[in-house]
């Protein structure tokens, strides 16, 4: 057991809490919905340039995709930090249930909204991150049911598919922590050079 783990402050008691986990589950789905609901309401009522609407919606995803691949491949898997201790921690003891604290993504995704709307509205602002939001979310509970559901698991590592694709994918990335960094997409691992085939590893 290491210092930080003999010592817990009271942040890294609640990371490693079942309430933080399970809060940040529920939470990244709601973000999603009360942006992606936001941006309809807002369109709704006659916000200008709503045919932007479904591009800003995809940006946002996109936008998510390559923060993914950067914060797990620089942050997660860079200087000791306790996002760091915790990401090497999940890679020794992947049903640890662990995420970010419940109120971080939130806080972040309600500053980038502020932000966006004072350059392209409040509308365009709110589906750029219902895009992002719903890209985070998706990745939360892919990771969820790839390291938590023992049938899911089986299922993907033979099966094909998008689906089996993906958990393929991050059965490498535990094996061979320095390549494919992507949960959701391998879309940058394959830009920028980090992309391996699951064919590469030991079933």
């Amino acid at each position: 057991m290491n210092k930080r783990e003999a010592q817990p402050t009271l942040l890294s008691r609640f990371v490693y809490s079942p309430l933080n986990y399970w809060g940040s589950l529920v939470g990244d789905c709601l973000m999603a919905v009360i942006y992606l609901a936001t941006g309809l309401v807002l369109l709704a009522t006659g916000a200008s340039r709503g045919a932007l609407a479904i591009p800003a919606l995809l940006a946002g995803w996109l936008f998510w995709s390559l923060l993914e691949y950067v914060l797990h491949r620089y942050i997660l898997h860079g200087p000791k930090t306790l996002a760091q201790e915790g990401h090497a921690h999940h890679h020794r003891e992947e049903r640890t249930l662990l995420a970010s604290p419940l109120f971080v993504i939130p806080l972040f995704e309600l500053l980038v909204w502020w932000l966006l709307s004072l350059v392209l509205g409040r509308m365009l602002a709110a589906f750029f991150v219902a895009g992002a939001a719903s890209g985070y979310a998706s990745f939360s509970l892919l990771h969820h049911i790839f390291h938590h559901h023992s049938g899911a698991e089986k299922s993907t590592t033979t099966g094909r598919g998008v689906w089996a694709s993906l958990r393929k994918n991050h059965e490498v990335h535990h094996q061979l922590a320095r390549y494919n960094f992507g949960t959701t997409t391998s879309l940058w691992d394959r830009v920028f050079g980090t992309y391996r085939r699951s064919s590469t590893i030991k079933s």
